[in-house]
């Protein structure tokens, strides 16, 4: 018996010393990014220890760097299975994929990997969210933020007191600024209030901006909290009970339309047929005017023709005119071609109607406008309609008197008062506002806005 023990005993030893041995040959080929050796001996290393998770780290970043994705995404369901901590696995695949100069790879393993773990989506989600935060990349952010906004009511944190007919929404908005001293986040929401520093000072401000902020929330009846420490930045976390919209998500479905979406932004294409894929519609897209016209005169040519077009009005090379001119010679009349564009319609609008263009769909393209925007060709494919005319502003012609000094601020106001065709007047200051005023006939002007902090006359 004492013989079995012993011959136990050193099998074992043997056993840990030819792991430490691979060990040792698979971080040297880790580091000299042999990827190949590094990625064979993590596989004998976790076939002795399925649940070392920094084995699992440095395997998945090696098979990603390799290009095999498989492994990568076999090797996260082995991992979850053997009990490792999803977190921490995550958070050293993206370091290392990072410190190696490679971030990428770590986008492509997450997205692969939620295709073959489907169970995880939810927490791969939040990890691509986190991302795309990190990267700065807005407009990624917001597609994995509205993805993951569509499941979170089930969460206890996101239930609203007012039933089941709305839903608690938390906004956090954070920075790594000067901070706040404990003393002046007593007073912060109060008016005409800001702290005194000589940064602060630097910059223009009236002091009335958080206390219209808290005004607005309490309106709202939700809460706002603050959280900041001096030298190292400042947290403010919002939360308000917002009405569930109108439309429920399930019945956000079109028709199967054949759609066409042409953009220069690839990850606006993929984010746009991604959701446009969830409300029904099946899409392809197109990086370049060239190669749209290219993909229409083929489907066209054999019988399968795009039913809509979604086109990008300013790209390189052939423009969206230019496009929609070429797309409307392979197109049948009564095929929309919608104009996608973060500039104003109004600009572009008879320029585009004179190229075959018969609409407009605002960018960001959410899920939510999409439905909407498209939502009219349900029924009817013939879109040259008439806009009503807007009814006109009870505000119209009437006189303004204005004081701002800031000429930013001075183009914004003149911009959207304008907008309710009111006639305004600027004073660079309380002094010419008063001298402009007391030269009026009486009842000239309807109304004086007028800045509190000002030059020569607040």
């Amino acid at each position: 018996m004492a013989a079995v023990c012993v011959i136990s005993a050193l099998t074992a030893a043997a056993a840990v010393s030819g792991y430490e041995a691979t060990a040792v040959k698979a971080a040297r080929f880790f580091d000299m990014r042999e990827w190949a050796s590094a990625e064979a001996l993590y596989g004998l290393m976790l076939d002795q220890r399925p649940d070392c998770d920094s084995t699992y780290v440095d395997a998945i970043v090696a098979s990603s760097m390799l290009g095999h994705t498989d492994m990568a995404s076999h090797l996260l369901a082995g991992a979850m299975k053997a009990g490792v901590s999803f977190t921490r696995l995550m958070d050293g695949v993206r370091a290392i994929s990072f410190e190696v100069g490679e971030p990428d790879i770590y986008e492509d393993f997450l997205i692969r990997s939620q295709r073959d773990c489907p169970w995880l989506e939810r927490a791969i989600d939040a990890e691509l969210l986190r991302y795309f935060v990190f990267r700065q990349n807005g407009r990624m952010t917001i597609v994995y933020a509205e993805k993951m906004l569509a499941g979170l009511p089930d969460s206890i944190e996101y239930l609203s007191a007012l039933g089941e007919g709305y839903v608690r929404c938390h906004f956090r908005v954070k920075d790594t600024g000067i901070g706040m001293t404990p003393e002046f986040q007593k007073d912060i929401f109060d008016k005409f209030t800001r702290e005194e520093k000589s940064m602060v000072h630097k910059t223009e401000g009236s002091g009335l901006g958080m206390a219209i902020t808290k005004a607005i929330i309490d309106a709202m009846h939700g809460t706002i909290e603050l959280t900041s420490t001096p030298g190292k930045g400042t947290q403010f976390h919002v939360t308000v009970d917002l009405e569930k919209a109108m439309v429920p998500e399930e019945d956000m479905l079109l028709p199967a339309w054949r759609m066409l979406v042409v953009d220069d932004d690839k990850e606006l294409c993929v984010s746009a047929v991604s959701s446009l894929k969830e409300i029904g519609v099946d899409a392809d897209w197109a990086l370049n005017g060239e190669e749209a016209v290219r993909m229409a005169e083929k489907h066209h040519n054999v019988g399968n023709g795009y039913q809509i077009v979604l086109l990008d009005w300013k790209m390189p090379g052939m423009n969206g005119l230019q496009t929609a001119i070429k797309l409307r010679e392979q197109l049948e009349e009564n095929v929309p071609i919608l104009i996608i564009s973060a500039y104003d319609w109004g600009d572009i609008e008879e320029e585009a109607k004179e190229a075959g263009v018969n609409g407009f769909i605002a960018k960001p393209l959410f899920k939510s406008n999409l439905f909407l925007g498209l939502s009219p060709y349900m029924t009817e494919t013939e879109t040259d309609k008439q806009s009503e005319e807007p009814e006109e502003s009870e505000f119209s012609g009437r006189r303004i008197l204005l004081a701002e000094d800031n000429d930013l601020n001075w183009e914004i106001a003149d911009e959207l008062l304008g907008e309710l065709n009111l006639c305004i007047d600027r004073a660079e200051n309380g002094q010419v506002c008063l001298e402009i005023f007391e030269q009026s006939e009486p009842g000239y002007y309807d109304a004086i806005l007028m800045d509190i902090r000002m030059p020569i006359m607040n």
